[in-house]
């Protein structure tokens, strides 16, 4: 996919994106339902854009893939994170609820780590219906 500088909490990494994947969830608020004639009924809260993404490491030295871990993985309420929107990019605050990654390489220099897939997920709507 290429080359990136991705940014979380401000910090910027030189990443390489393997995959990323974008999905707008249009979610109802607790007066959606059906109601007596059958039809269905909506309660629009808003729009929340969620990311996932799969980094590659060759552009990491091992120090920094560690660090970017530890930050992606820390327990904290939220992120705040930059993605590709559009034509631009979008900012927005989001939690995490798990990172993966996997070993490639163990070796008594270190450690080669690939493929590190986070799921983003925002903290609030980015719109709102009007």
């Amino acid at each position: 996919m290429g080359q990136s500088a991705f940014k979380i909490d401000g910090a910027s990494y030189n990443i390489s994106i393997i995959n990323l994947t974008r999905k707008a969830i249009i979610k109802d608020g607790k007066n959606a339902g059906n109601v007596m004639s059958g039809e269905y009924v909506r309660d629009v809260v808003g729009t929340y854009y969620n990311y996932t993404i799969t980094i590659g490491t060759k552009n990491l030295d091992a120090v920094e893939y560690d660090n970017l871990f530890e930050v992606l993985s820390a327990p904290v309420d939220f992120h705040s994170v930059e993605m590709p929107y559009g034509q631009g990019v979008i900012t927005f605050d989001a939690y995490i609820t798990d990172v993966s990654d996997e070993l490639r390489r163990m070796r008594d220099e270190g450690n080669l780590w690939a493929n590190l897939d986070i799921t983003f997920y925002a903290k609030s709507p980015k719109r709102y219906p009007t």
